[in-house]
C-alpha cells in the first residue's frame, strides 16, 4: 500500500527533487532514489509520525526481558555493558519497577528496554556512543527511528 503523503524536497538532491514520492517496495524516493529521511526537514509528518507510533507500539510489545544491542542482541535476561561480557540476570533483577519515588528519571529517554530497573536501564545506555542515545528530541531519537523504519518496513509488519 503506498502512502499518499509527500516530504518535503530533498535536501542531497537541492533543486532537482521536489517532494519525496515512495517507490512502491523500496524505501527511497521514486524521482531521486534517496532515502526518505534525506527529504524531510527535522521534523517527521503526520503520517511519518503514525508509522513510528505504530511500530514503536510492535517493539514495546516484543519480550519483556529482552535487550538488544551490542552483546544482548534480543538474549532474554542479557545486559551488554562496557568492556566486558554480557552479563545474565536472574529473573528477580528483571522485574522493572518504575515508581516516581526511584530517583532515576527514565523519562528523559524516549524508549528503555522492557522489563529492567533504572539502574540497569542507564548501565545499559552507558554503554552506548551518546549519539546512540534515544534521549527525547535528540540525535539518538532520530537515530532509533530511523533504523526501525528500515529494520521494521511498514510492509514486513
Amino acid at each position: 500500500d503506498q502512502q499518499l503523503d509527500m516530504d518535503g524536497p530533498c535536501q542531497k538532491c537541492v533543486g532537482q527533487c521536489t517532494a519525496f514520492t515512495p517507490h512502491f517496495w523500496r524505501k527511497v524516493c521514486r524521482n531521486c532514489k534517496c532515502p526518505r529521511e534525506d527529504h524531510q526537514e527535522g521534523s517527521t509528518g503526520p503520517a511519518s509520525q503514525a508509522e513510528v507510533e505504530r511500530l514503536l507500539q510492535k517493539s514495546a510489545s516484543a519480550t519483556v526481558g529482552s535487550v538488544s544491542g551490542p552483546g544482548g542482541a534480543g538474549v532474554p535476561g542479557i545486559i551488554p555493558t562496557s568492556g566486558s561480557p554480557a552479563v545474565p540476570l536472574d529473573p528477580a533483577q528483571r522485574q522493572s519497577h518504575s515508581d516516581d519515588d526511584s530517583g532515576c528519571a527514565l523519562e528523559e529517554y524516549t524508549w528503555v528496554p522492557p522489563g529492567l530497573k533504572p539502574e540497569q536501564v542507564h548501565l545499559y545506555f552507558s554503554s552506548l556512543p551518546e549519539a546512540k542515545v534515544p534521549y527525547v528530541n535528540s540525535v539518538g531519537e532520530k537515530y532509533r527511528i530511523r533504523q526501525l523504519l528500515h529494520q521494521l518496513p511498514p510492509h514486513d509488519s
